[in-house]
C-alpha cells in the first residue's frame, strides 16, 4: 500500500463498495436530471401548456412580478442619484462658507503681520539690532515738506 493509499484512506474511510455505489446513485441521479431538463427544453409555452391551469396561473402571476424588483431598483438608483447630488451641493456650499469664515479670520489674525512686514521691506520702519527674531523695529519718523 502506499502512502497516498494510506492518506486517502483516512480521508475517506469508506470501503471501495460504499465508493462504487455512491458513484452509480450520482450516475442515476445525472440521468434524471438530464431527463427532467429534455421534458423541458421546448419553447416556453409547450412548457406552460404541460403545466395544470391553477400552476399556469401561478406562473403567469410570478412573470408579472418578476420585472418590479429591478424597476423598483432602478427607482431607488435614481433617487440615491438625486439625494447624493442635493447633498454634494449643500455640501459645498457650506464647505465655501465655512472656508470664506476660516479665511477671514486668517487674514484679521495676521493683518498686523502682514503690515508689519510691508513696513520692513519698504523701509517705513527701522529694524534694530542683529536679532530678527524679537522683530524690534523702530519707526521712521517722515517729514513732509510743506
Amino acid at each position: 500500500m502506499s502512502t497516498l493509499d494510506i492518506y486517502q484512506s483516512h480521508l475517506y474511510p469508506f470501503t471501495a463498495d460504499a465508493v462504487a455505489s455512491y458513484a452509480e446513485y450520482r450516475a442515476g441521479l445525472e440521468i434524471k436530471q438530464k431527463d427532467n431538463l429534455q421534458k423541458f427544453s421546448g419553447s416556453p409555452s409547450l412548457k406552460l401548456k404541460s403545466l395544470s391551469p391553477q400552476v399556469r396561473k401561478r406562473v403567469e402571476a410570478l412573470k408579472n412580478l418578476q420585472g418590479q424588483p429591478a424597476a423598483l431598483k432602478a427607482l431607488l438608483l435614481e433617487e440615491k442619484a438625486v439625494l447624493k447630488a442635493g447633498y454634494e451641493k449643500l455640501h459645498e456650499s457650506l464647505h465655501t462658507k465655512e472656508k470664506t469664515v476660516l479665511e477671514a479670520k486668517y487674514e484679521k489674525l495676521h493683518e498686523s503681520l502682514h503690515m508689519k512686514r510691508y513696513e520692513i521691506v519698504n523701509g517705513v520702519v527701522e529694524v534694530k539690532g542683529d536679532n530678527m527674531e524679537t522683530g524690534d523695529v523702530q519707526r521712521k519718523v517722515f517729514q513732509t515738506s510743506g
